[in-house]
């Protein structure tokens, strides 16, 4: 459940924001692909989308969770934080 701002930036270099707001309570942070799990599978989804792998996408709930550190953008600290997470690092 929350509130996300997502940049994207178009073929012709421009950067809109989309506010998206989620309202399903079952939403996991780090479960990027969707299947209830946080594991490197979501790790590896989430670093191809982030190096702009065309085989890769992302549903907007998955880019929410995906948004580990919660910053409205995806990033390598993301990754980081997943990875934290499945170390029971971090919650």
């Amino acid at each position: 459940v929350g509130t996300a701002t997502i940049s994207v930036i178009s073929p012709g270099n421009e950067t809109l924001e989309l506010l998206v707001t989620v309202l399903d309570e079952d939403i996991i942070i780090g479960d990027c692909n969707g299947d209830g799990d946080i594991d490197v599978i979501d790790v590896v989804v989430l670093a191809r989308f982030i190096s702009e792998d065309p085989e890769i996408f992302i549903s907007i709930e998955g880019r929410i969770c995906a948004d580990a550190d919660r910053n409205g953008k995806l990033d390598n600290n993301d990754i980081t934080k997943i990875l934290r997470i499945i170390a029971r690092l971090d919650d």
